[in-house]
C-alpha cells in the first residue's frame, strides 16, 4: 500500500556474476550481491524518508543489456509509467546503465516525467538527480561506467588474441580453421582443409570487394569447400574476415 505521507520509491537491483578462481579452487565473484545492494538501498530510503513501493531484483543479467530489454527493467518502466513511484533507488549507476547515450537519454525522460534517480552508495556517497550538482555527478558517473566497461572489453579481446596466437585453447569448440592438438588437448593446431577455405574467402574478398557474404558462401559451396554445418552461413564468413582483420592490426 502507498504511504501518503512519504514519496514512493522503486528499488532496482541487478547482479551479473563473473566467476573467478580462488586459490582453494572454489569460484568467487567480483560483483556485489543483490543482498548487499538491497541493504544499502533500504537503509538509504529510510534515511531519505522514501516509502519503498517495490523491490525489483534482476539476477544474472548483464549491464550491457539496455534497461528496456531486461525483464525487470521493463517492469520498472511500467510501474513508473503507471505512477506507482516518482523515485528510483539503486546502489550504483552501473546497476542501471553502462552506456552513456542510453543513460543520459533515459535520465532526461525521467526528469521530464518528474522522476528522481537516487544512488544510495556510490563510493560512499549518496547522490540524486533532484539537484543540478547531482545531475552533473550522475552524468560523470555514467561516462566512467561506460569507460570501465569498454576498457574491460578491450583487455579481454587483447588477452584472447594473445592466447590464440600462442595456440592456447579458448573453449570447448575450436575456432574455424583450427582443431585440438591430439598430443595436447589444451592447444590448437591449424586444420589444413579449413585453412584452405579461409584463404579462399580472403581471396574472393580481395578480388571482388563488393561481393556480399552470402555470395561468397554460395561460391564456396559451388567449389566444394567444407564448412561446419549443412551450408556456409554469412555470419561465419563475417567472423573469419573480422578475425583476420583484427590479427593484422594487432601484428
Amino acid at each position: 500500500m502507498k504511504n501518503p505521507t512519504r514519496p514512493a520509491a522503486l528499488i532496482y537491483t541487478r547482479y551479473s556474476p563473473r566467476p573467478t578462481k580462488r586459490k582453494n579452487g572454489r569460484s568467487d565473484t567480483s560483483e556485489p550481491t543483490i543482498a548487499i545492494q538491497m541493504q544499502r538501498c533500504l537503509a538509504y530510503c529510510e534515511l531519505a524518508g522514501l516509502h519503498v513501493a517495490a523491490v525489483l531484483q534482476e539476477s544474472h543479467v548483464s549491464g550491457t543489456l539496455p534497461l528496456d530489454e531486461r525483464p525487470l527493467g521493463c517492469e520498472l518502466e511500467r510501474r513508473l509509467a503507471e505512477g506507482d513511484a516518482t523515485h528510483v533507488v539503486v546502489q550504483k549507476i552501473d546497476r542501471l546503465y553502462r552506456d552513456l547515450p542510453e543513460g543520459v537519454w533515459k535520465l532526461r525522460q525521467w526528469q521530464q516525467a518528474g522522476i528522481t534517480l537516487h544512488l544510495a552508495d556510490e563510493g560512499g556517497n549518496a547522490i540524486n538527480t533532484g539537484t543540478a550538482v547531482g545531475e552533473l555527478m550522475v552524468a560523470q558517473l555514467l561516462s566512467i561506467a561506460q569507460f570501465n566497461q569498454r576498457v574491460t572489453v578491450e583487455r579481454t579481446r587483447e588477452n584472447m588474441a594473445w592466447r590464440q596466437q600462442q595456440g592456447q585453447r579458448m573453449g570447448s569448440r575450436p575456432p574455424f580453421g583450427y582443431r585440438v592438438d591430439p598430443l595436447d588437448p589444451d592447444r590448437l593446431i591449424e586444420d589444413e582443409i579449413e585453412q584452405q577455405a579461409i584463404n579462399r574467402i580472403h581471396a574472393l574478398r580481395a578480388a571482388r570487394p563488393q561481393m556480399g557474404l552470402r555470395a561468397i558462401g554460395r561460391q564456396l559451396e559451388a567449389e566444394g569447400l567444407p564448412c561446419r554445418g549443412q551450408q556456409w552461413h554469412h555470419g561465419t564468413i563475417k567472423k573469419i574476415l573480422q578475425s583476420e582483420s583484427c590479427a593484422s592490426v594487432n601484428n
